[in-house]
C-alpha cells in the first residue's frame, strides 16, 4: 500500500485485503506477547523459589 496514495483512492477489495494482512500481523504480535508474559511469569517463579530454597538450605 503506497502511503502517498490517499484512502479514498482505493478499492474495497484492496482496502480489506490490507485490513486483513494487518489484522493477521497484529494478532502474531499478541501472540509474542502471550509467549513473552509466560516466559516472565516462569522466570519470576524460578527466581522466587531459589531465594526460598536458599533461605531452607541454611535452618537444616
Amino acid at each position: 500500500m503506497d502511503t502517498k496514495r490517499p484512502l479514498s483512492d482505493y478499492t474495497r477489495p484492496e482496502l480489506e485485503e490490507r485490513i486483513r494482512k494487518l489484522n493477521a500481523e497484529a494478532r502474531g504480535y499478541r501472540l509474542k506477547a502471550a509467549d513473552w508474559k509466560r516466559q516472565a511469569q516462569f522466570w519470576e517463579t524460578y527466581a522466587k523459589r531459589l531465594e526460598n530454597n536458599d533461605g531452607a538450605r541454611g535452618t537444616a
